[in-house]
C-alpha cells in the first residue's frame, strides 16, 4: 500500500497485539488494487474518491498502573460479588454505572462462561446505589477489563468449588471436570455428569456429598486492578468521495479492524465501533464551534452545530482479531474508544487522497465544503 500519514494519539507500553495483521487485514478488506483501478477510472470522469487509513493503539482498562504511567495518583480497582443460590441462579453485583454500553449483558456472559449456567439464570446488579460494589466508573475502556476481571475472579472461586464437589460426586479428577450447558461433565466420559442445580443444592443442603475440608458457600467478593497498563490496537480505512463543484464530502464505506483481546460479545463490540466511528466522522466533517467577532458562540443549537444522524452513517465492514492479553483475566482488553480514536484521521487522509492529483493538502478538521473549495481554488 502507499504510505499514509501516521500519528500517535496516545503514549504506550506495547502490550500483545496484531499490529501488522491489522494493516494486512484492512488491505484485504478494501481490495486495494481494485480500489486504485476504480479511483483512476472515476478521476477520468471528473469524480474524486480517496482512501484513508488510520491505525491506533488504545490504552484501555484505566487502572492504578495506568494512572502511574500517566503521572496520576489514585486507586482504580473495582470489586464484584458473585453469589449462586441453591436453585442454581446467580446474582452478580458490580460497581459500574451503566449508560447503555451493555455492561449487564457482558458481565452475565462472563459468568455464564465461567459457571456453565444459562444467561437467563443470571441477574446483574450495577451500581444503582451506594450499597453495591465499589468501582471507579466506566472511564478509560475499563468496563470489560476491570469490572469484568473482578467478576471473572469471583466467578472462578465459585467454579473451583463446583468442580471440586462434582469431582467428588462423579469420582473423577477435578482436572477432568468442565462446567458447560448447565452441567458438570467428565471430559471423555459421555453420560457422566451432574447438573449445576443439583451441585448448588448439595453445597447448601447435602453434607454427605462434600469432599474433605469443603467450605459450603457459593459467594465470593474480589477486586481487580491490573498490575500493568493494558493496550488494544486496531485501525480504520475509509473510502470517501469529494464533490469538486460543492466541496461536500461523502463517506462511502468504513472498514474497521479491532483487536480487543478475547471478544465477549461481538454485537456489543461492533455497536461501539459503529457509534464511535460515526462520532469521529462527525468530528471530521460536521462539528465545530463558531464565534462571532465579539467572541460570542453562535453555534449554540443543533440547527447550527451539526451532528451525524442515522441517515449519515455509512455502511460498515468489521473484522475481529483476537490476541488475548496474558495480563488480564480471560485475556480481555478494552475497546470503548476504539471507534473514535482513529476515525477523524482516516477521514482526513481519505479526503487528501481524493484530492492528491490536484496538489491540495488539507490539515484541519472539520473539513467543511468551504474549506475544500478554497483549497481547490488556490
Amino acid at each position: 500500500m502507499r504510505e499514509f500519514p501516521w500519528t500517535n494519539p496516545q503514549g504506550i507500553v506495547y502490550d500483545e497485539g496484531s499490529w501488522l495483521q491489522t494493516i494486512d487485514e484492512l488491505e484485504r478488506m478494501v481490495d486495494y488494487p481494485a480500489f486504485l483501478e476504480r479511483q483512476a477510472a472515476l478521476r477520468a470522469e471528473g469524480r474524486f474518491i480517496g482512501l484513508g487509513l488510520s491505525v491506533f493503539v488504545e490504552s484501555s482498562g484505566e487502572s492504578t498502573a495506568m494512572g502511574k504511567a500517566h503521572d496520576l495518583g489514585g486507586i482504580y480497582h473495582d470489586t464484584a460479588t458473585v453469589k449462586m443460590e441453591p436453585n442454581g441462579s446467580v446474582t452478580v453485583t458490580i460497581g459500574l454505572t451503566t449508560q447503555g454500553q451493555g455492561h449487564r449483558t457482558t458481565m452475565a456472559q462472563v459468568v455464564a462462561d465461567s459457571l456453565g449456567v444459562p444467561l437467563e439464570a443470571i441477574t446483574v446488579r450495577a451500581a444503582e446505589s451506594t450499597t453495591y460494589g465499589w468501582g471507579s466508573g466506566t472511564v478509560g475502556s475499563r468496563g470489560a477489563v476491570i469490572a469484568g476481571g473482578a467478576v471473572l475472579r469471583a466467578s472462578n472461586v465459585i467454579r473451583t468449588k463446583l468442580v471440586a464437589l462434582a469431582a467428588s460426586m462423579l469420582e473423577a479428577d477435578p482436572a477432568d471436570i468442565d462446567l458447560v450447558d448447565g452441567a458438570a461433565v467428565v471430559l471423555g466420559v459421555p453420560g457422566s455428569s451432574v447438573s449445576i442445580i443439583d451441585l448448588a443444592t448439595a453445597v447448601y443442603f447435602d453434607q454427605s456429598a462434600w469432599p474433605a475440608d469443603f467450605d459450603p458457600t457459593l459467594e465470593a467478593t474480589l477486586a481487580y486492578d491490573p498490575a500493568r497498563p493494558i493496550f488494544s490496537n486496531g485501525g480504520h480505512a475509509m473510502i470517501v468521495e469529494v464533490a469538486p463543484e460543492t466541496g461536500f464530502v461523502t463517506v462511502e464505506k468504513v472498514f474497521s479492524v479491532e483487536d480487543c483481546g478475547t471478544v465477549i460479545n461481538p454485537d456489543i463490540v461492533e455497536g461501539q465501533i459503529r457509534g464511535g466511528v460515526v462520532q469521529g466522522i462527525g468530528a471530521a466533517l460536521l462539528e465545530r464551534l463558531v464565534y462571532d467577532d465579539s467572541g460570542q458562540l453562535v453555534t449554540t443549537t443543533l440547527l447550527d452545530y451539526h451532528m451525524p444522524s442515522m441517515d449519515f452513517s455509512p455502511p460498515f465492514e468489521i473484522h475481529h482479531l483476537e490476541t488475548p492479553s496474558s495480563h488480564t483475566p480471560g485475556g480481555i482488553k478494552g475497546m470503548g474508544e476504539s471507534g473514535l480514536i482513529a476515525a477523524p484521521a482516516a477521514v482526513l487522509n481519505a479526503v487528501n487522497d481524493a484530492l492528491s492529483h490536484t496538489g491540495t493538502v488539507l490539515h484541519d478538521i472539520p473539513i467543511t465544503p468551504e474549506q475544500v473549495l478554497r483549497a481547490l481554488r488556490g
